[in-house]
């Protein structure tokens, strides 16, 4: 899809399901979504509908109840009916959103699903408006991971292309095995493997590794490139092929995340929270913070706080 105007972006959202997208006849919606460069699409609000997101590329801010998350390539989870959303401080998002009713899926499919340990979990709590309803999982998929379901997303996106009646039983089929092996991946211990290798090798899976574990250490990209015996320039290249963003960007997401959820569950002091997410000072995660999320950790923590 060619990149949006707001108003065009709006046009691709609905109030209430109406299966504008797909097959009149299925409660199901798949939408591509690409937000090229803004700071706000406005608001939408999902009355009756569920919706997956599949972050596949670029980096922004996707307010949700409220709540600002930062996202980026990797990022799954699902809002449920009743939340309100929209994209702010975008740069070449791009995003696969399913939109979906209950109905979708029998009931004995729907048991089945919410048996599985990891389901509940990708999802985005909150669409009540409690302030203890927020949740940051928003699972994030590791190398492996994301390569396993990038083919199953392709996979439901050609079949959704197709015109034969048969596609609607596939389209369904396929979307319900991507949310049971999300639900499992979620479940998984972090050092579990799983999946198939991501095209870019071990290098790549030892990267996403590395960042993910050490992050909290203030390492800069000159040093995370020794770990992995690379040249700061051919580090940062591999990084943005496979994240879509530099590394420096990525690791300050990382640790602003930290901090939000530090700054919800905790008393600590600002200053220790800057110290245990990887910043500097309170200084430097407050201009981070307030750079990126349009709050400051002060007020963040005064409306959040759980």
């Amino acid at each position: 899809m060619a990149a949006q105007t707001q108003t065009q972006a709006t046009q691709e959202h609905f109030t209430s399901y109406r299966p504008r997208c797909w097959r009149a006849d299925q409660p199901l919606a798949v939408l591509h979504q690409w937000y090229e460069e803004g700071q706000d699409t406005g608001a939408w609000r999902h009355v009756d509908f569920y919706a997956l997101y599949v972050i596949r590329g670029g980096r922004g801010i996707h307010v949700i109840n409220e709540h600002p998350y930062p996202v980026r390539r990797g990022d799954v989870y699902v809002t449920p009916p009743g939340s309100t959303h929209s994209y702010r401080d975008y740069r070449q998002l791009e995003a696969e959103v399913f939109c979906f009713q209950a109905p979708l899926f029998s009931d004995a499919e729907l048991d089945a699903l919410g048996s599985l340990p990891g389901f509940r979990d990708i999802f985005i709590r909150g669409a009540d408006g409690q302030t203890g309803g927020v949740h940051d999982v928003r699972m994030h998929l590791s190398a492996p991971q994301y390569h396993d379901v990038e083919h199953m997303v392709d996979d439901i996106l050609a079949e959704a292309r197709c015109a034969e009646d048969v596609s609607v039983i596939v389209v369904r089929g396929l979307l319900f095995r991507l949310l049971v092996y999300l639900a499992r991946a979620h479940a998984q211990p972090p050092d579990t493997p799983t999946g198939t290798p991501p095209a870019g090798g071990p290098i790549v899976a030892e990267i996403f590794s590395i960042c993910e574990s050490r992050f909290t250490e203030g390492l800069t990209v000159p040093q995370l490139a020794a770990l992995v015996f690379l040249s700061p320039s051919h580090f940062s290249e591999i990084f943005v092929r496979e994240v879509g963003v530099p590394p420096a960007t990525y690791l300050r997401r990382l640790r602003l995340e930290r901090a939000q959820n530090l700054l919800r569950t905790t008393a600590l002091s600002i200053t220790d929270i800057a110290q245990r997410s990887g910043f500097g000072d309170s200084a430097q995660l407050s201009r981070a913070f307030t750079a990126t999320l349009g709050i400051t950790p002060r007020d963040y923590r005064r409306r959040f706080k759980v």
